[in-house]
Formats: structure tokens, C-alpha cells, sequence
């Protein structure tokens, strides 16, 4: 853990005394004094864990002091803890003066907070990392600036979708409400956002120095990537600490009038979250332009890897995904995706990947080194099919893996609101496709399918390969009414379960119908009835205004907010629900 402490001084004028772990409202650990390297000395271990720092000289006020501790945590056993006061942070770790300690027991803890002299620890920190080494919070050369523990490297927080920060240490019921929570500062962009805005801390940013940042990315349908501070807009931070744009010279956006569909306007480029790879210090956008070439329209989409410190393309990037041509109401495939078919849109048994009428919703997901970035239409402008698509991380050039939801019919689209695959332990990916053709209506399936308004379970292990779905008894009355299953799925943890049916999978739709699925055996097609492990119709929204979310689960409770209707919460008790959510007393007015 890395802090930045402030030593005493105003406005209290009192001594900083140091800061303390709290598990709970029990004292963990105090972790030392505001006081220079060389006047402090190690103190007795005054209990199971608890270790102070003594001063020897005078208080040192209205400066600022840079505390680093690591704890090395060994189950069952003596924790090991290590604290550096104002370390060289060009120095290596065993290079550093420290105090050493075992603590006692386990230390267990869930929040930071800053002691002043007698002052009882009521302040507690946002802004901390949490590393393996010391290294991973500023040695070896890295500036010493602290950072959030929270990031979001993807959408809704994990491949799960579960939307929950297990590492939350400041915001709680009490403190979130109108007179302590609210906007802080703005930036401007220069267009519509529509993808959900990523952090990613402790981010060396070039000639942005002297310390690292920590980072929101935005991405807007201008095309453009921007790069802000997320603690302030004050200074050399009022402006982004880097912006791109990925419309490639000679090119645009795409106007909406060009797509037949008013969903977005007045332009087109990035919709969907793009995803971040920390380790290797990657974010990935996909964007969609156009380009008139010898006075023809080509629609082009392209998959961009992009370098976190400075927007620079990395990995082969920008890889174009596919270009098609528009003009007289014919199509020529210039680039792209194919499968064999004779679904909409086919040419001679093939389905070609159409860049004017497909349109990516899905948010951006991440997995062992593959990105997979899924499609749908704009408003249902066809042909269009569900087209998955997997690129590999390193070489984004590399096209790894596809999977088309309707090969040998029409639409299937992956909508989900803008939410992404959902992903399990095992590494198989969950989509829920829109309204489409659906006939796997026998023992047996395959590829050559058809699964629209569904949800599907892909492996990853060998490529993308459907082995699992579920498809309501009612897809053909539902797609003939656009009541598509418009919600995105969401893992639960395995404590949710039940013995019969320990992994589960959640997702709903326009019908305001919610669906609780066994991962291990999803109930495929019953024309007689729905083979799932729970199913809740009219709890959520309804007619055409149900679900158009993600939804979260958290201690227990899964959480909907449907269109036009109030946030409501069940409770999964033993794997299945609570039929009667208690509400919020807000109407959603979308």
C-alpha cells in the first residue's frame, strides 16, 4: 500500500499520529507517525497487531510524506509487515531503509484512516494501491503518487458483469446522498458518449509528470479517445492528458441518415465500451467511419490497440474488421468475416460480414489474450446476423475465432444494451440474442443453426463453440413483436446457487420477463414450457419497456431497473428467487 500523508499543521493544528487499519470499526494496525525518515524508531509490538512508530524529535507540520507498507500475508500463520517512510523510489526495495515486523495473527482489514494525535481514526482514505511487491506501488523508478484501489477495466467492473467494486473503502448508503455526493468537476468532449467511461490508476503519462495519474477514458461517437486525470481539473489537468482520434484522414463518421436508423444521431463511431489490459497497458476501442473512395460509400469497421500513456497505436493496430461498399442498393464485399450460409444478405453459400448494416453494441470483452467485440444492426436495418468476433490481444491483426448466431437465417443480433459477454470461471462466454430465426428445435444442434432471441453458451477453448443454449417457448411470438430479450446476462457466484443447481445465469428482456438459468444444463427449446431453473413474468417493466440493463447482484439481492419503472431488488435464497422484490420509491423515466 502506497499513501500520500499530510504531517499535522492546519486546520487542526493538531499531531499527525499516523495511520490506522480498521476491519470494521475494530483497530487493525497503526501504521506510524508523520514524522522524517530519521527521527523515527521502531516500538515494541504493543499487542496482536498493533506496531507504532515513536518520534524522537520535533513534529514536522504542514509537509507532505510519502508512506509505503507492504504486508506479505501467509494464511494460518505470522503476517510479515513493512513499512518505508519517505522511500528512494529509485531505489530498489531491499535498497530501502525499513522496519520490519510479524504481526501476530492475520491481519485482516477493509478501511484506511488517518489518525490525528488523540484523535480518535474517523478519516478514511480513497486513494491507495494494493500490490504483491513494493515495486507495484513505486519502486524501481516509478513517480511516488498514490492511486485508487477501485479501477474499471471493463464493462460493469468484471467479465462477470457483476457491477459490484469488492474494493470500495470510502462510498456507503450513509454517505452517498445529496448533500455529500455529487459532481466534482467536468470535462468537455466533442461528441456523444454512449460507451461507459474506464479508470485505470497509478498511469505514467509522458512530459504529464512529476507524478503518475490516475485515468478515466472516454470515448464519444466523434470518433475521438480522450485521456483525463480523474482527481482533479485544476492546473496542467484542466485539459486531457491526451486525446486521439481514430477517423483515419480523408475519412468521417458515419451519418445516421447513411444506416436508416435515428437511434444515434447525428453521427457514428464508437458505441460499444471499449476493454483495458492492464499488464500490458492496452485499451481497445472499436470504431466505425466511413470513406468515399473513386465516388463510392465504403463503411469500414476497425479494432484500434491503444498504448494507455500516450493513445498511440500498439499491437499492429489499427486492424480493419471489415470494409463493405454501399451504392444503388447493391453491396460489394471489399474486406471481412464470412461464414457459410444461406442466411440474409448470403452470395453463392457464404455470409459475408456487412460493415454498412452491422453495428457493435456488445461491449469490448478481454480474455486470455483474446478481444471479442460482438454485433448487431442500426434499428434492424438488414442483412444483419449476431457476429462474434475474437482478436488476438498482442496482434489485433489476427482475426482468432467468429461465431455468426444465424448462419442459414436472419438477424439474432447481440444487443444486450450495450453490456458485454458474460463470462464464467471455466472461460465459456454468455450472449442473449435479439429478435431473429430460431430452429434448433431437436435433440440435437449445431453451428448450421439458427438461435435467434435466445442466450447462448460459447467455449473458448478451441475457438468459439457453441455448446449450450436456452430459447424461450415463446421466441416466435416475441421476435414477431420486437419484444426482443434486450437485457445482458449476468454470472452468479456459486454461493447463489443450490446443490441442484450450483451455477446460474441471469438475463430478461423487453417482455419484462426475468430468466434464472443453470449454466451446466440451460434447458435448450421446450415447446411445452420453459426449462429453467426460475422465471418471472411482469416484475420488471413490460409490453415494450422491461428490461434494457445489466443487472447487479450484491449480498444476496439481484437488482433490475426497468424502463419506466422503479429499482427493485430480489432475494435469492438456496438458488432460486423471491418472487416479491422490495422497490425503490424512483421511476425510471427511460
Amino acid at each position: 500500500m502506497k499513501f500520500n500523508a499530510f504531517g499535522g499543521g492546519s486546520p487542526a493544528n493538531t499531531t499527525f499520529a499516523g495511520l490506522e487499519l480498521y476491519n470494521g470499526n475494530a483497530e487493525v494496525l497503526l501504521l506510524g507517525n508523520g514524522f522524517p525518515r530519521a527521527t523515527w524508531s521502531g516500538d515494541a509490538l504493543l499487542g496482536p497487531r498493533y506496531f507504532d512508530f515513536q518520534p524522537v524529535t520535533t513534529v514536522v507540520t504542514n509537509d507532505w510524506h510519502t508512506l509505503v507498507a507492504k504486508i506479505v500475508f501467509n494464511p494460518g500463520a505470522a503476517d510479515t509487515l513493512v513499512v518505508w517512510f519517505d522511500p528512494d523510489f529509485n531505489q530498489s526495495e531491499t535498497n530501502q531503509v525499513n522496519v520490519t515486523t510479524n504481526i501476530l495473527t492475520d491481519c485482516s482489514f477493509n478501511a484506511v484512516r488517518l489518525r490525528c494525535g488523540n484523535t480518535p481514526a474517523a478519516v478514511a482514505f480513497s486513494n491507495i494501491i494494493f500490490s504483491a511487491t513494493a515495486a507495484g506501488v513505486g519502486f524501481g523508478g516509478q513517480s511516488p503518487l498514490y492511486a485508487d484501489t477501485a479501477q474499471m477495466l471493463t464493462f460493469h467492473n468484471d467479465n462477470a458483469r457483476s457491477g459490484l467494486n469488492t474494493n470500495e473503502l470510502v462510498l456507503t448508503p450513509a454517505n452517498v446522498n445529496t448533500n455529500t455526493f455529487g459532481k466534482l468537476f467536468s470535462y468537455a468532449v466533442d461528441g456523444f458518449v454512449y460507451a461507459q467511461p474506464l479508470v485505470l490508476t497509478n498511469v505514467n503519462i509522458p512530459n504529464k509528470g512529476p507524478y503518475n495519474h490516475n485515468v478515466v477514458f472516454v470515448a464519444t461517437e466523434h470518433g475521438s479517445v480522450y485521456a483525463f486525470d480523474a482527481n482533479d481539473n485544476d492546473g496542467a489537468n484542466a485539459t486531457a492528458l491526451w486525446q486521439t482520434n481514430l477517423v483515419p484522414a480523408g475519412e468521417t463518421t458515419v451519418p445516421s441518415g447513411d444506416v436508416g436508423s435515428s437511434d444515434l444521431v447525428p453521427e457514428i463511431s464508437i458505441t460499444s465500451t471499449p476493454v483495458i489490459d492492464a499488464s500490458n497497458g492496452t485499451i481497445y476501442v472499436c470504431a466505425k467511419t466511413k470513406a468515399v473512395i473513386g465516388g463510392s460509400n465504403h463503411y469500414i469497421h476497425r479494432l484500434h490497440a491503444l498504448d494507455i500513456a500516450t493513445g498511440a497505436e500498439k499491437f499492429g493496430g489499427p486492424a480493419t474488421i471489415a470494409d463493405t461498399i454501399y451504392s444503388g442498393g447493391n453491396y460489394t464485399y471489399v474486406s471481412g468475416p464470412s461464414v457459410p450460409g444461406n442466411g440474409d444478405g448470403s452470395v453463392g453459400g457464404v455470409v459475408n460480414w456487412n460493415a454498412r448494416c452491422q453495428f457493435i453494441r456488445l461491449a469490448l470483452c478481454l480474455l486470455n489474450g483474446v478481444v471479442y467485440v460482438g454485433f448487431a444492426s442500426h434499428g434492424d436495418q438488414r442483412p444483419y446476423h449476431g457476429w462474434l468476433l475474437g482478436y488476438n490481444a498482442t496482434n489485433v491483426s489476427q482475426l482468432a475465432s467468429s461465431f455468426n448466431s444465424t448462419p442459414n437465417g436472419a438477424d439474432g443480433g447481440y444487443w444486450q444494451s450495450g453490456g458485454g459477454p458474460a463470462v464464467d470461471a471455466e472461460g465459456n462466454l454468455y450472449l442473449i440474442t435479439g429478435n431473429g430465426d430460431f430452429d434448433a428445435t431437436g435433440p440435437t444442434f449445431s453451428s448450421t443453426n439458427n438461435f435467434g432471441m435466445g442466450f447462448v453458451k460459447l467455449s473458448t477453448t478451441n475457438g468459439l463453440v457453441l455448446t449450450d443454449y436456452f430459447t424461450p417457448a415463446n421466441w416466435a411470438s416475441l421476435s414477431a413483436a420486437d419484444a426482443d430479450l434486450s437485457g445482458a446476462p449476468l454470472v452468479l457466484p456459486d454461493a447463489a446457487g443450490s446443490a441442484a443447481h450450483p451455477h446460474l445465469l441471469v438475463g430478461a428482456g423487453k417482455e419484462g420477463r426475468i430468466y434464472l438459468v443453470d449454466r451446466d444444463s440451460m434447458g435448450r427449446f421446450n415447446s411445452g414450457g420453459d426449462q429453467v431453473v426460475q422465471e418471472f413474468y411482469g416484475l420488471v417493466g413490460g409490453g415494450q419497456n422491461g428490461s434494457f440493463d445489466t443487472p447487479v447482484f450484491f449480498q444476496n439481492k439481484l437488482y433490475y431497473w426497468a424502463t419506466g419503472d422503479r429499482l427493485k431488488a430480489f432475494t435469492l435464497t438456496n438458488g432460486v428467487s423471491d418472487p416479491t422484490p422490495t422497490q425503490g420509491a424512483t421511476t425510471s423515466g427511460h
